[in-house]
């Protein structure tokens, strides 16, 4: 088994050395990733202000993106990522293999090389698919990226693969075992149907989106079924003035033997941005989630546990009822990037903020820091929940 998944690695470089250079691209990248967790919650027992060490974790990310373009019109393509996890978070965490196998596809296209309380080795197809494109039609079948969302942060309308934005180090976000068909009746509309099969009722996603043009506006409707839930909702991505103005919604209706939950729900998000003349980027969201945590519980528990590591729900993009955004970046010298975003919900005062540094070493070569600060009101005190500082390299071929 492990010899198959080994050729399955090195088709790609093989195949590239054999053929027309033409007929094939192939690219990817290594990522090394360290980061230190602070915890800023009491634990009973210890001393009042005890300090913690910060628990660190060692993350190896390699990429490699592999097309084949055996005549005009066909694409097939195979994406997979390779990674090694040590450190502590592979210790303290039970069954850490187990969560990171993980996939939303309907295949099994992963393996775990190793898998001990100190080490994990995993690799995983995350895209695998062939695209004919011809006149106004386009076809993919296979493990593929399905994006219909259009605001900056949540994204209610991406029903097969809703934004993590805390999860900064998957740029390519998860793929989908599904088929799509796309046509283009005119250069501003499209229609599209996609269905992702699942092995249960609850696991199935199939809906169908139009999105055309009305003056300065690009509009689109939508409307399917989602994990054993009726699905209709739309957006919108225009401008007011010189700020670009964005919005989108969903609504849930469960359906009586196909769903396990029986509550429905409305997700909607809106942002506008602007572009100041000294280079300065601002932009500001909204977000209104009718499953949000009721205003007498905690949601700082649910954010810091799931929600900076775990694949997100459209039907639950945040674990508050309103969370406001507001972000803004420069590049005060041509090798630096600044930015930074925080995240403010009124229930509980639940506040993220995130700043990152990113400097180009070369063309190839990158270097970031990035902070994740996470506050909350507990117990009618507003407290520092956690804190996490990522340094990562990166290296793109």
């Amino acid at each position: 088994m492990k010899r198959f998944w080994l050729m399955l690695i090195l088709l790609p470089l093989s195949l590239s050395a054999q053929d027309e250079p033409k007929k094939f691209e192939v690219g990817g990248y290594v990522k090394y990733l360290h980061s230190a967790t602070f915890s800023g919650i009491q634990v009973p027992g210890l001393p009042a202000g005890y300090s913690y060490f910060p628990q660190t974790s060692n993350f190896i990310h390699h990429r490699i993106n592999f097309a084949y373009y055996p005549k005009p019109g066909w694409t097939i393509a195979v994406e997979m990522r390779n990674r090694a996890f040590w450190g502590e978070q592979v210790k303290l965490t039970p069954g850490f293999g187990r969560q990171i196998d993980q996939y939303p596809g309907l295949l099994d296209m992963s393996i775990r090389w190793v898998d001990t309380k100190d080490l994990l080795l995993h690799s995983i197809f995350d895209r695998a698919y062939v695209n004919y494109s011809k006149g106004k039609w386009d076809v993919t079948l296979g493990r593929q990226r399905i994006n219909w969302g259009v605001t900056t942060i949540w994204n209610p309308n991406d029903l097969f693969n809703a934004l993590n934005f805390l999860d900064f180090d998957y740029e390519e976000r998860p793929g989908n075992d599904a088929i799509r068909v796309q046509y283009f009746p005119g250069i501003l509309s499209r229609a599209e149907i996609a269905v992702a099969p699942g092995e249960y009722d609850s696991t199935w996603i199939a809906a169908g989106l139009y999105r055309f043009n009305v003056g300065m506006y690009d509009i689109q409707l939508l409307s399917g079924y989602y994990k054993g839930d009726f699905a209709v909702g739309g957006g919108w991505e225009g401008s007011i003035g010189a700020a670009g103005f964005k919005g989108e919604g969903t609504y849930f209706q469960p359906i009586e033997g196909y769903s396990p939950d029986t509550t429905s729900a409305f997700s909607g998000a809106l942002s506008a941005d602007y572009m100041l003349g000294n280079g300065l980027y601002l932009s500001g969201g909204l977000l209104y989630n009718q499953r949000g945590a009721d205003a007498g519980g905690n949601s700082a528990s649910l954010f810091t546990g799931t929600l900076n590591a775990q694949p997100l729900s459209p039907k639950n993009l945040f674990p508050a009822e309103w969370t406001f955004s507001l972000t803004g970046s420069g590049q005060p010298h041509p090798l630096v990037s600044l930015s930074g975003t925080v995240l403010y919900s009124p229930q509980d005062h639940l506040t993220v903020a995130v700043p990152t540094v990113a400097y180009s070493i070369s063309s190839n070569w990158s270097l970031d820091l990035v902070g994740q600060v996470f506050l909350s009101e507990i117990q009618e005190e507003y407290q520092h929940v956690a804190s996490s500082v990522f340094l990562r390299i990166k290296w793109s071929y």
